[in-house]
């Protein structure tokens, strides 16, 4: 079974804070930004504006390769089938509460590019 290629898309606000899911236990209970696999035929950033769409409501059609965008009125809808709870939290916190080294480097990689040391 080929393992489908995956994006993640970080949602920020200002003071500094990024958006974290915590998903459904059933689908492995930890926090994460949004994240999704990339369907056949999709492109990276189609998968992500899919994926930011369906998971929060927020449309990141013009997002960079690195997918990030920042919510202007902090407002997500929470797609209750995978997640039961989100949260703001700060850079440092969100380093801290993410579970995956590759999370946490794409996490790195949009702050660099906000001009933030993480």
């Amino acid at each position: 079974m080929a393992v489908r290629e995956k994006v993640q898309v970080w949602i920020y606000r200002r003071p500094l804070q990024f958006l974290l899911l915590f998903l459904r236990p059933e689908r492995g209970s930890f926090w994460q930004p949004i994240t999704g696999g990339v369907e056949s035929g999709e492109t990276l950033k189609q998968a992500a504006a899919r994926e930011c769409v369906e998971e929060t409501g927020l449309d990141i059609s013009n997002a960079n390769t690195v997918f990030y965008r920042e919510a202007l009125d902090g407002v997500v809808k929470l797609d209750a089938r995978e997640h039961v709870a989100s949260e703001w939290v700060s850079p440092e916190e969100a380093m801290t509460r993410v579970p995956h080294e590759s999370t946490r480097e794409c996490l790195r990689t949009v702050l660099a590019r906000l001009g933030v040391s993480g």
